[in-house]
């Protein structure tokens, strides 16, 4: 580093003072850093003629790639363009594999999810006391009420609030036939209409006109 002169300290720059260096003449220095403006222009020079010449040398191999291409499409009788129209289409083709992929995952994801509500329905539908033979049954006919939080338990679709227990409960009163232990008030079909009708408040010929009424004022109790 060179070295600046002072007459006096006071004619020092106040930041610098402290490092200010007393001469034998009375005199005082202090130390200035190299100017290196020149060099960092030049390193500066030489960084932009280095990206220069890779983005050359990129191009350059990029061209060559594509007359390989070219001259491997015309050994084979094949133009420039007829080459890339190979290349779109097995592009297409490939993300039409994907996308049929995809597909089918989403249905295995589909079916999975429809299993799980089973299994969830049928377990609720066995605590209420459905009978087993009529499980399967019973899922078919309700178990699109159904679906399943995102922790994977089950719940009424589109009606969050409603207890899930409250509308199994509800569906045992309008089919009382397929419940363990049910008594209805006389015999066969009518006498269950019966029993249903009186449990949700409703006269047997109402529930006899309108069936799913039974289900509707049972599941509001």
């Amino acid at each position: 580093m060179a070295l600046k002169k002072y007459a006096t300290k006071d004619g020092i720059p106040a930041e610098q003072q402290a490092v200010a260096i007393e001469l034998k003449d009375g005199t005082f220095a202090v130390e200035e850093p190299d100017d290196t403006s020149g060099l960092q222009t030049a390193l500066d020079s030489e960084r932009t003629k280095r990206e220069a010449a890779e983005a050359l040398a990129k191009k350059v191999a990029n061209d060559l790639k594509r007359l390989e291409a070219e001259r491997k499409a015309a050994t084979h009788g094949l133009t420039a363009e007829e080459l890339e129209k190979i290349r779109v289409e097995a592009s297409a083709e490939a993300e039409g594999k994907l996308a049929a992929k995809e597909k089918e995952l989403e249905a295995e994801r589909t079916a999975n999810r429809q299993k799980d509500i089973g299994s969830a329905f049928k377990s609720l539908a066995g605590d209420t006391k459905f009978l087993a033979a009529k499980l399967d049954d019973l899922f078919r006919l309700h178990g699109d009420e159904y679906d399943l939080t995102q922790d994977g338990k089950l719940m009424v679709k589109g009606k969050p609030g409603i207890d899930p227990k409250k509308h199994m409960e509800g569906l045992a009163k309008t089919r009382p036939e397929w419940v363990e232990g049910t008594k209805a008030a006389g015999g066969g079909a009518a006498g269950d209409m019966s029993a249903s009708a009186v449990t949700a408040g409703l006269s047997v010929q109402d529930a006899m006109k309108n069936p799913t009424a039974l289900f509707a004022a049972a599941n509001s109790k």
